[in-house]
């Protein structure tokens, strides 16, 4: 079991919905809680987080970081987590340009690493999506039995 309280997370996330929910969850523990849980969020676009939820500027312990996963900087700080869940990945992309679609993965992961070492970071989460492993046999036939 790991100890929660008065954490400081990174979190790298491009899916605004995936990114809403985590940054929620930490309010909600901090508030019901009292957790002291921080978090800061690198994002190449933290204007769309601002479009789709405003009131996540409104909280002192979430603060937002423009940025690329390949080669951002964030000096003076130390992460107790890293929680890795974004790249930019679409069927798109890797037609049009695999190259910085194999980047953004490789590299980006390689520099969270780094980052991860520079930081005193104790643990990384890394996470992916369901596009990364490809079409999963008889999957569906699992969710279609009743409970």
């Amino acid at each position: 079991m790991i100890s929660i309280g008065t954490r400081e997370f990174l979190l790298q996330v491009e899916q605004v919905f995936f990114g809403k929910w985590l940054l929620e969850s930490i309010i909600f523990l901090n508030e019901n809680y009292n957790l002291n849980l921080s978090a800061t969020i690198l994002s190449r676009s933290p204007d769309k987080f601002r479009e789709s939820a405003p009131w996540l500027f409104k909280y002192d312990n979430i603060n937002f970081i423009e940025g690329d996963v390949r080669n951002f900087t964030c000096e003076g700080v130390e992460f107790d987590y890293i929680i890795h869940a974004a790249t930019d990945a679409s069927v798109l992309l890797n037609r049009t340009n695999p190259s910085l679609m194999r980047s953004t993965i490789i590299d980006g992961a390689r520099r969270i690493c780094e980052f991860a070492s520079q930081v005193n970071c104790k643990r990384i989460l890394f996470t992916s999506s369901g596009a990364a492993y490809g079409p999963q046999p008889g999957i569906s036939a699992i969710f279609k039995k009743p409970l």
